[in-house]
């Protein structure tokens, strides 16, 4: 889908640049918040309690000063119901390994179970570095933690997806109603289109200094994937000559 906004100037416009934009959405506009955590000494059936409630896959483990030291989710809970039974229906076969999977087949509570350390984020991180993250860890989610190590949301793979997920005309809205808004910049002034996340700029502004400015905020708008600018600025007035 295409969206357009008509260009005032009827002027030509000049070949102008093109640029792929980071994507500026961070952690903490999409986590959730307030998030659910456990103690490192809540038990299985508590936590299984929490994940059905809830309808969640995963929670971070804190100690005593609430501060992140794991994580259990609800694979492992259901691996280490699976190991308990295979180790039962197999014990008098076979020796059982000493430490490792015997450990946490045997897991009492959350310290027992649990992941560690855990694979976390920071507010303020970028969404692409922590979607990078996630996939060079292999998780699904991806507590968020302050400075103090306090756990203050979670952000899934789905979260930090969710710029991506945008229609072209929701992306078009946000870059009239929000990005151009901002600089004070009547969106009738300028050719505006977007296609599939790419952005193409048209028209005639004020300053040099304008057309940067409207071309980094349309850049760091979240979803746009790229941004083609022929954005340009008034001509200086010619210096009158003395008689």
């Amino acid at each position: 889908m295409k969206s357009a906004l008509g260009l005032v100037d009827s002027g030509a416009e000049e070949e102008g640049t093109t640029e792929r934009g980071p994507l500026a959405l961070t952690v903490d506009q999409v986590m959730t918040r307030p998030v659910v955590v456990v103690h490192m000494r809540a038990t299985l059936g508590s936590m299984a309690h929490l994940l059905r409630r809830h309808r969640i896959s995963g929670l971070p483990v804190v100690d005593d000063e609430e501060r992140l030291v794991g994580v259990v989710s609800e694979s492992d809970l259901l691996r280490r119901l699976i190991r308990t039974e295979l180790q039962r229906v197999f014990a008098d076969q076979a020796p059982v390994p000493a430490g490792g999977w015997q450990s946490r087949a045997t897991a009492e509570t959350a310290e027992g179970l649990m992941s560690r350390p855990a694979v976390s984020t920071l507010p303020g991180a970028s969404a692409d570095e922590s979607l990078e993250l996630i996939r060079r860890r292999a998780v699904r989610r991806l507590p968020v933690v302050d400075s103090d190590g306090h756990v203050v949301g979670i952000v899934t793979r789905t979260d930090l997806l969710q710029p991506y997920a945008r229609t072209d005309q929701e992306l078009y809205e946000e870059l009239c109603g929000e990005a151009l808004a901002r600089l004070g910049v009547d969106p009738g002034r300028l050719r505006l289109e977007v296609e599939g996340g790419s952005v193409l700029l048209g028209g005639t502004l004020t300053s040099p200094e304008l057309v940067a400015r409207v071309e980094a905020a349309v850049r760091d708008t979240p979803g746009v994937v790229f941004v083609e600018s022929r954005l340009r600025a008034h001509a200086p007035p010619l210096a009158r000559k003395g008689p």
